[in-house]
């Protein structure tokens, strides 16, 4: 946590040393869609007498749906961001014995629904009509569906029907009309919470927690 916590502040004095005034005209409120193409993987943290538990590999994901970028105050760079997203995840673990080396091996597609709540800045033009952004925050995500893809065994028995991350990220947009933008960057969300919920009885707890790393693009109108 103290890794995030120092690169968030970064992304925050980054974009900030970067502003200039707004304009005087009104700000209004952006609309717009996003869409990623996202790689998943997950964190494993287990610790047993008997058994030894790894994460088992990435998958290629994607993310889409609408976003909402509200202005803070009368001002072109400051704004809060929002929106729902669809977001599909992987959980994938090994579970070894300790004893008789046997491998069981379980992957999992969990299906959210995120609502972010970011700090979106801007800087003044870099080049014509391109600005350079950053956003950092938080999203609450909504489990919708989950099922294995692989499995040779059953560890993992249930999911937690949320789960909470923290987002960041950064990337170019460009102006391409008079109330139309089109941007491109990248994203990095890491879940904070377990996200498995019941799992077959051991002497502890399997904590798994969810990785994001996402390629976005969209429009803004």
């Amino acid at each position: 946590m103290g890794k995030i916590t120092i690169i968030c502040i970064l992304l925050l004095v980054m974009g900030l040393t970067a502003f200039a005034q707004a304009p005087p005209e009104e700000v209004k409120l952006k609309i717009g869609l996003r869409a990623g193409l996202a790689i998943a993987a997950n964190r494993v943290s287990f610790e047993s007498d008997t058994l030894t538990a790894t994460a088992n590999g990435a998958g290629g994901r994607m993310l889409f749906g609408p976003m909402f970028d509200i202005p803070i105050g009368n001002n072109h760079n400051y704004y809060l961001s929002t929106g729902l997203i669809y977001a599909s995840k992987r959980v994938g673990i090994s579970i070894s014995d300790k004893e008789t080396g046997a491998v069981q091996e379980e992957a999992y597609s969990i299906q959210y629904l995120q609502v972010p709540a970011l700090l979106k800045l801007y800087t003044n033009e870099v080049s014509l009509d391109t600005k350079v952004y950053f956003q950092v925050g938080t999203a609450l995500e909504l489990n919708i569906n989950d099922k294995p893809k692989k499995e040779s065994g059953r560890f993992i028995e249930d999911f937690k029907p949320i789960d909470f991350s923290i987002l960041m990220g950064a990337g170019l947009e460009l102006r391409a009309g008079l109330n139309t933008s089109v941007f491109a960057g990248f994203s990095y969300s890491r879940g904070l919470i377990n996200a498995i919920s019941d799992q077959i009885p051991t002497d502890n707890k399997l904590v798994v927690k969810n990785d994001l790393f996402s390629i976005d693009f969209g429009v803004k109108f």
